[in-house]
Formats: structure tokens, sequence, C-alpha cells
């Protein structure tokens, strides 16, 4: 069965990845390792492996016992249970029972992208349009070695979020900046050429180190993102892989020729989902560099590890394991550690039959059901988690505003108010949800410039998953000058993570 979304749903998906805020540049931050030693990887093949010698015994057995006149009946080789015999196309997880604290939250499952072949994605109209690439020192805990992002676009669609105080730089004869990435205690550089933007980001690795890859810097030849030619690597960097960010999570290149199935379940306060990547397990690793805390434990018997944002966002808890040569991706609101581990363990992966019967009814649901905006206790959620982020990324106080008001009426548009500290200029905000639009590659879209004079500024964002987002900002005769364009595109981003 070929699954096709419902524009709807993957309206709904879209949304479902902005509860896990796009925090920029890898942190780095405290690493908890309850497990210090050597690694499992090598113990879990060795598993595999004997389970595959075990597997060949018994099928021996088997051909050479055939019954006879004097032999009793010699049952037939046990079969898998359906759950292992028909798992559904890229092994999305379900609960046998849903726990108590997501029994009355809205389920949603489908896939997260439709899967392409691997000659399409070294063409362009499947190379994503922010694509990462990973180098790193030490390939199991990468997080505590050196390590580069480099995140390239071309120039013309996004714009990196540079703070003010980020030091102008020189970079292949062009300008560019250098700056602490927020929340992090990582470095970024950036800077724009032959309309490609470039933006590298290190851990553990002195500005010197990160102004040198940045000058060896260029395009894959095969026109997937970016590269860094070895003369730019600091000792011990060794490339990973390669794909895109959507939030938190990084997707390989390797994830996009199968299915991406994900499930969600979401209440009011909290909320769960869970991505299912057919990719090799060595790419694992690459999850623990993005977040504040990173702490080993297991699933399934697996090795695991339990993430978290720390102050950036409290209330987030991620899990991710590989299994079964699946990288699942489980990500959280609201939840304690202890929880979100239980809930990991607690999943399984659905068979075909499950997953179709999930997704039709998802489907059904959703195009019998009126439109979002009619739905005020969910649309209310949006507006307070985007208002929410705004207020806590840091970009207002940096500019020397804050929010003084907001209005979320059933329905929609939402409308916040965002006043100068020291007098009396004003940066006014619309928030109008809609569908998703093409292309469905969750790319920031520049500002657009609608007007601009002395005494206002007005633009607009029509975000990638369908959202207007519209902004005024005007001042009087004896005010201090109006943010910058640019600025107010840090404000619009801060409220599209």
């Amino acid at each position: 069965m070929n699954m096709q979304l419902d524009p709807h749903v993957k309206a709904v998906f879209d949304d479902i990845v902005a509860h896990t805020p796009d925090i920029g540049p890898t942190p780095t931050g405290d690493v908890v390792h309850l497990d210090p030693g050597p690694s499992h990887q090598g113990r879990r093949w060795l598993a595999v492996a004997a389970a595959a010698i075990v597997v060949v015994g018994v099928g021996a057995l088997v051909a050479v016992q055939r019954p006879g006149p004097d032999t009793p009946d010699v049952a037939p080789a046990t079969q898998p249970p359906a759950a292992v015999a028909d798992l559904a196309p890229g092994s999305p997880l379900v609960f046998d029972e849903t726990p108590a604290a997501l029994q009355n939250a809205t389920f949603s499952a489908g896939n997260r992208f439709e899967p392409a072949t691997a000659g399409d994605l070294a063409g362009t109209t499947d190379v994503p349009e922010l694509v990462r690439r990973w180098y790193t020192g030490d390939a199991a805990q990468p997080e505590l070695s050196p390590w580069i992002a480099v995140d390239s676009y071309p120039a013309d669609q996004m714009s990196p979020d540079v703070p003010p105080d980020a030091e102008q730089i020189t970079v292949q004869g062009v300008d560019g900046h250098i700056y602490s990435t927020p929340v992090t205690t990582g470095t970024s550089l950036e800077f724009a050429v032959d309309e490609a933007t470039y933006v590298l980001t290190a851990g553990h690795l002195t500005d010197g180190d990160l102004l040198l890859a940045a000058e060896h810097v260029r395009l894959a030849d095969d026109g997937y993102g970016a590269v860094i030619d070895p003369a730019g690597l600091a000792d011990g960097l060794t490339e990973r892989g390669a794909g895109t960010m959507i939030e938190t999570f990084f997707i390989s290149r390797q994830a996009f020729e199968h299915p991406i199935p994900q499930t969600h379940w979401d209440t009011a306060d909290t909320n769960v989902w869970v991505s299912a990547l057919t990719e090799d397990p060595a790419l694992l690793p690459l999850q623990r560099l993005g977040y504040a805390t990173v702490t080993d434990t297991t699933v399934h018997g697996q090795p695991a590890y339990l993430t978290s944002l720390g102050d950036y966002q409290p209330e987030y808890r991620g899990v991710t394991w590989s299994e079964n040569g699946i990288t699942y991706l489980l990500g959280s609101n609201g939840f304690d550690d202890d929880t979100i581990i239980e809930y990991a363990n607690l999943l399984r992966p659905a068979t075909s039959n499950e997953w179709e019967q999930f997704f039709d009814d998802t489907s059904q649901a959703q195009t019998t059901s009126d439109p979002p905006s009619t739905a005020p206790d969910e649309l209310t959620a949006w507006f307070e988690y985007r208002i929410d982020f705004l207020a806590g990324e840091g970009t207002l106080e940096a500019l020397g505003y804050e929010i003084t008001g907001t209005d979320m009426p059933i329905g929609g548009p939402a409308t916040v108010t965002i006043g100068s500290t020291t007098d009396n200029r004003v940066i006014t905000v619309r928030m109008t949800p809609g569908e998703l639009i093409q292309p469905e590659d969750h790319s920031r879209v520049p500002i657009t410039l609608l007007e601009q004079t002395d005494q206002m500024v007005q633009g607009q964002i029509l975000s990638n998953n369908g959202w207007l987002f519209e902004v005024t900002a005007e001042r009087g005769a004896d005010d201090g000058p109006l943010p910058t364009p640019d600025q107010l595109q840090s404000i619009l981003f801060d409220l599209d993570p």
C-alpha cells in the first residue's frame, strides 16, 4: 500500500515538528555518562552474528529431520510472530496499551517524508534547502571531542540568525561574522559566497581552527551541500555524515531513501512523538550533538541516550536509540526523565495492518473534521507555544524590547504586541495559521519587506508550514531607531521555530 498523506495531515505534522524548538547551531553542553565503558555496538553485532548462526543451525536440523513411518510428526519450523514477520514499512512504533497520561491525546500517524531514490538525491530537486555535513573526532561520543557542523543553503532562501554583537571578519574574500552560539558553548561563523550561505559551528576548537575550516569550504562535487577540504580540517576530524536538520534532529541523506514514519500523541499540556529512520547504525552517535545534556541509558536492551535542552527548554526530553537497523528519535514535552524512558521501552514496531489502519483512521478524521482554525484549544496551544518561544529566545532582550500584550481569539489570528523598554517604539506581530505550502523542505523563508519609512517598517513571512507572520514596527519622532528588516526577521524566526 502506497500511503500518501493528505495535505491537511502534512500540515499537522509540520506543526508537530514545531513542538521541538530549532536551537540553531548545535550545542555541546554538559554530558552525563552513566556507563562510561567501551561502546556496546560491537557486542550488539556479535549478538546478531550469533543469532544468525543459531538460525542456520536450526534450519539444517529441520532440513534433515523429515518425518518417516517411525518418526513422530515434526512441526514445521516456527514462524516469527506477525509483529515481527509483517512489520510496517519503516518500522514505525506504537504502544500496545496507551499510557494513562496519553489516554485522551490526539493521535496521528503517517509518513513524515516520501522516500526518494539514491539517484534522485544527487539531483537538485531532492537536495534539501539546508544541508548539514558533520565532521567529528570521536565516532562514538562526538560531543566529547572536536567537531564541526557545516550548513549550506541558497543565499536567497534563508538567512542565518546573526546576533547583534557578532564580530565581523573576512572569509574567502567576503565579509562574514563569527559569534558565540546562543545558549551553547559552541562558536559559529557565517558568510555567503557564490549565491550560497555557509554557517560553520564548532565545539572544542579555537576560532582559528574554525576560520581555517571556513577558508576551505566549498560546494560538494555532487551538489549535496558543502564540504571542507582536508587542508581545512583540524587534526583528527573525519567526515561522518550528511543530511538535513529538522529542529534538533539530524535526518541523514541515507534516511531519505526510505519511508520516515512518525507517530504522535498530543494533549493540551504534553506531547510525545517518535520518528523512525532507516539508516546505518553508525550514524546514530551524530544524534548526540545538539543538546544541553546527554545521558546514557538503554531501550529494549539496546544502548540509548536521554537528551535535554536544559534551561533553554526545560520541558523537553528526548530518547534516541538504534534497533534492527532503525534509528528511533523520540521527543516529548511535559514528562520527566523516568517517564519518557519508560514510554520508549513500551513502544514496539507496528504491523502493516495496524499501520494502515492507524493511517486510514488519522486521514479520515482529518478530512471529516473542521479546519484547524475552528479547534480553539489546539490552536491556542500553538499560539502560546510560539509566543513562549519568542519570549525565551533572547532576541527581544538584545534589541531592548519586551512582550507587552497578546490577543489569542478563538479561531485566530493571534496578535503579539512588543514594546521598547526605553521609549514608545512598538512592534506588532500577527500570526495566522494556514495549510501546508510547497516546497515541504522546512527551510526558513526570508522576510518580504512591504514598506519602510523613517517611522515605520512592515514585512511578512509566509512560512513553508503555511503560517503567515506579519510584522509592523513603529516609532514616534522622538523615539530611537527602528529594528532593521533583518532584526524583524529574527523575531519572526523565533515565532516560527
